[in-house]
This record gives structure tokens, sequence and C-alpha cells, in this order.
């Protein structure tokens, strides 16, 4: 009787764990999960480096996901170049202003020093050996650790559009969340539409899954988190249950009925299962991979007021901007994030002084600032 409905079953805890480990597994990456290693720190690098090695001949990517990785690498490249100028270029210009009160100059000084370690902590962090002029190691390493599956014909990509279409129309997922995008581009003599890439993407793991009677699970990792893709569940407190769509289970299972199970995880549930894997990393690692994946920002309008301006500067892509800001910003300043906010407040943003007395009050604030060990 369960088998009627083995598409809602539920897993424990334990039961995802065996599955993770099984020899049985395959794990699918989606094209936003390689594009977002070009975000990340060096440091994040390397950690998913190693889980990636961990799993190595067990990682298959759709031919569809590597071809649009390979249409939007340059891209995001560009863009992390930009961001990483507009970012240094913005600070060194806010940082270079001189204070509007007049301070005695062994405290200037010491203050300078402060500015140049910051800035120099700006432009370490930012530089994870991305850029348009170096040699790519990202694609060289990713090449190293991935099989990837052979194109369709352009009669299966005909044949794919064409069911998209009823697809769409009946909102049966996954990819009709992107019927509006109407751009095309050609590809080995066949126009593809945009808007069919997610499906053209399931598609070709259905194909390949049904090819080979040996894989009893699939794993899906992607940052997708549109409701063509996963179903989401909120109890209230902030925590959000979110698995693959029934319907893309059901679809799988019945087509390929050697597999038992298809999950969708996102890449903070990648990183986090980790341990499964003999790896820990480190906290900054998890926040890195979360920030650039759901652009949650932390805000702190005493330190990062030009935030605005910076994003509307950076207008390539607003969206990673805004990520990568927010990651940069969090590594930068944490855990001495406060330190460093009451240091540039009292320093840039000084309240109207009407005495010599409260002058002498905000440098005294600065002095016992510098000399707080960090």
């Amino acid at each position: 009787m369960s088998n009627l409905f083995k598409a809602y079953a539920p897993l424990s805890k334990d039961k995802i764990n065996e599955i993770w480990k099984s020899d049985n597994t395959i794990f699918i990456l989606d094209t936003n999960i390689l594009l977002n290693l070009y975000s990340y720190r060096k440091e994040t690098q390397n950690d998913f480096y190693k889980l990636l090695e961990k799993l190595k001949g067990k990682i298959w990517i759709p031919y569809h996901v590597m071809l649009e990785y390979h249409k939007n690498r340059l891209r995001t490249i560009a863009n992390i170049e930009q961001f990483n100028n507009v970012i240094i270029k913005s600070y060194e210009k806010k940082l270079s202003e001189p204070p509007k009160i007049k301070f005695e100059k062994k405290l200037l000084d010491e203050i300078q020093i402060k500015i140049e370690s910051f800035l120099s902590e700006i432009e370490q962090l930012l530089d994870n050996g991305v850029s348009l002029n170096k040699t790519d190691t990202i694609y060289e390493k990713i090449m190293g650790l991935i099989t990837i599956g052979k194109p369709d014909s352009k009669e299966e990509i005909e044949k794919i559009i064409k069911d998209g279409e009823y697809r769409f129309k009946d909102k049966r997922p996954p990819g009709y969340s992107d019927d509006t995008k109407d751009e095309y581009y050609y590809h080995i003599d066949v126009c593809i539409p945009n808007k069919y890439g997610d499906l053209i993407i399931w598609e070709q793991i259905k194909k390949h899954v049904k090819k080979y009677t040996s894989i009893n699970n699939v794993i899906f990792i992607t940052d997708d988190n549109k409701e063509d893709w996963v179903k989401k569940y909120d109890n209230g407190t902030g925590k959000k249950i979110i698995h693959a769509r029934y319907e893309l289970i059901e679809e799988l299972l019945t087509e390929a009925d050697h597999v038992e199970h298809f999950i969708i995880n996102d890449s903070v549930s990648f990183i986090n299962n980790s341990p499964l894997f003999d790896l820990k990393f480190k906290d900054n690692t998890v926040m890195d991979v979360k920030n650039i994946a759901d652009n949650s920002l932390q805000d702190d309008p005493e330190l990062f007021e030009d935030e605005n301006l910076i994003n509307q500067k950076c207008t390539a892509n607003s969206v990673y901007n805004r990520s990568k800001f927010n990651s940069l910003m969090l590594n930068l300043y944490s855990p001495n994030k406060k330190y460093y906010g009451e240091l540039f407040s009292q320093m840039l943003k000084p309240k109207v002084y009407k005495s010599q007395k409260s002058e002498k009050i905000t440098q005294e604030i600065l002095k016992s600032l510098l000399n707080r060990k960090l």
C-alpha cells in the first residue's frame, strides 16, 4: 500500500543521511551552484572543492546545465570585478574624507593606520582569484571533478519545447515560473527559448537516470527555490520546510521504477551535510554560502549607509551585488563589526559639537577604540 504513495512518504533524518552516503546515489548540481563558486571567498571555494572531491565519481551534470554555465561564466566574472572595483573605490572615497572636527595629530595618524588596515582587509576578502585577466582556476577544478551528460538531438529538444507548451499551460513543474522569459539563443543549429531551460534540464535528468538501473537515489543541488521546483511550508516560527515538488518525485519514480528517492537540497544543506563525509567547515564558510544563496542582508545603518549607492552603481546584476556585499561585510566585521562601526561612525559622522569639551570627549572615545584589543 505504501508504494502507492511513495513520493509522499516522509523520510527520517537517519534515512536521509543513509541516502546521502549510499553508493547508489548520484548528485546533480544546477547552473547556479557552479556559478556561485565565483562569488565565494577563497576559503569557501576550497571547502566546496573538498566536498566535491569526496563525491567524485557520483557527481553528474546535465549537458544543458553546462551549456548555461558556459554561456554565463564570463558575465558572472565581469559582474564580480565590477562589484569589487565599486566597493574599493566607494570606501576609499568615504574613508579619505577629512574628519569634520579637528583631531590631535597623533590620534589622526593612528586613525589613518586603521583606515589603511581596513581597506587592506577589504581588498584581501574581495580577492578570490576571479578575474577576466586571470586563468579560470574554478573552471579547471570543476572540470576535473564532474561527469557531463551528452547533448540531446535537435529532434529531442524540439519535442521538449513542444511538450513544454502544454506543461506550462497546466502549470506542471518544472519551469513554468519562467514562462514570461522571451529571449532565445541558438546552439548546434537548435533554437532554444530561455524559458524552457529548467524543463530541458529535468528531461535530461530523467533520461540519464532511466538509463542506469544502479541509480536508486537522486539528489539535485540548486539554489533555485521557485515554486515550480520546490514546495515550501512555514510553521510560523521562521523555519521553512522545503522539499521537491511531489509531482516531480512522482514523475521520476514512475518513469524510472528503480529509483527510490528524489531529493532537492540547496547549497547551504549541501555544505551542512559535509560531516557525513568526515569534513568540518568553519561557520564563515556556511555563512558565505548562505549569503550568496539567499541574499539575506545584515543591515547596519551606522556602517553601511552607502549600501544603496553601491548597489545602484553595480547595475549589471543587483541580486548578486547585494548578496556579495552582505557576505563581504559579514566576513569583514564579524566578530569585529561593532568595533569598526563605532570607530568609523565617530570619525566620519560626528555630531555637531557646540564646545571644545564635546570635541575632547569624542577624541577620548576614539582613543579608547583605537586601544581596544580585537
